[in-house]
């Protein structure tokens, strides 16, 4: 695969403690959520093709800077998923700033990346007031201020957490790919950063039309289980980690794992991310 040299980008580590994903309650496919706490938010230089201005979609925006709250009433649209109606329950946080809280129930989402995706609180009340429409995989809310996409699994919890594409710029990306990597190997290590954080509730295998795309890109097949190639994992560092962008869509995460390096190739899917590749 041809690789594109450029500059890189600091990702700052955030050590954060982060519990539930589903505000007290529990999943209607998983275990009662119980607090846990989550390691250092993956850090690391991003290489590659990256040659994005940094983000433009600015600060975050204040929610009470007028002087007056904001409100976000979520539009469900003509044909709304089962569980959409408890996205209102994150707008609400999003609304009113409440980032701590955001980043301790959204815990299948980077820390900094909850910073600088969900703060975006313009951007997400014009989404958001924009009719939603049920795909193949989720619900998803779009406008010209960015899109909002949340998978089926997360529309089972009592507090479902989206994929947000609104702070504009590649490196935003960054953080969620090692995020991803750090649950696949906290999962391995018998340590997940949730009790619910299962293969069976969030998958990060690709899904089967996720995979077949890969394979074309990559001229190879894709693992068929995060899990079983990766086995039981003892150690691994978080804060050594690097990326590597990878055409348009691929961020490789490089690590020490249990003394040897291992690399692991994170891409989009549908409502979420999965792991194509581990060496």
């Amino acid at each position: 695969m041809k690789r594109f040299a450029s500059g890189t980008i600091l990702v700052v580590a955030t050590l954060l403690s982060v519990v539930a994903c589903d505000d007290g309650g529990t999943s209607s496919s998983a275990p009662p959520t119980a607090e846990a706490t989550i390691g250092d938010d993956a850090a690391g230089t991003l290489t590659g093709e990256n040659s994005l201005p940094p983000s433009a979609a600015g600060p975050p925006d204040s929610p009470d800077s007028s002087g007056s709250p904001v409100t976000i009433r979520v539009n469900v649209g003509d044909r709304p998923a089962n569980g959409a109606e408890r996205v209102q329950k994150w707008a609400d946080d999003v609304a009113a700033g409440r980032i701590d809280v955001l980043t301790r129930k959204c815990w299948t989402i980077s820390p900094k990346v909850v910073a600088t995706e969900y703060s975006q609180v313009t951007a997400i009340k014009n989404i958001l007031e924009t009719p939603g429409s049920q795909t193949q995989f989720g619900m998803s809310w779009k406008s010209g201020a960015g899109q909002l996409s949340f998978a089926y699994n997360e529309l089972k919890s009592d507090y479902p957490c989206p994929v947000a594409d609104v702070a504009e710029g590649f490196e935003e990306k960054v953080p969620q790919a090692g995020w991803i990597v750090q649950r696949a190997l906290r999962r391995a290590q018998g340590n997940p950063v949730n009790p619910a954080d299962t293969e069976a509730v969030y998958p990060l295998t690709c899904l089967p039309q996720v995979n077949r795309n890969w394979e074309t890109q990559m001229g190879h097949p894709v693992v068929a289980s995060v899990a079983q190639t990766l086995g039981k994992v003892g150690s691994f560092d978080a804060s050594g980690f690097t990326f590597f962008r990878e055409g348009s869509e691929l961020i490789r995460v490089t690590g020490t794992v249990d003394g040897r390096q291992r690399s692991f190739l994170v891409g989009r899917q549908q409502g979420g991310w999965c792991i194509p590749e581990i060496r």
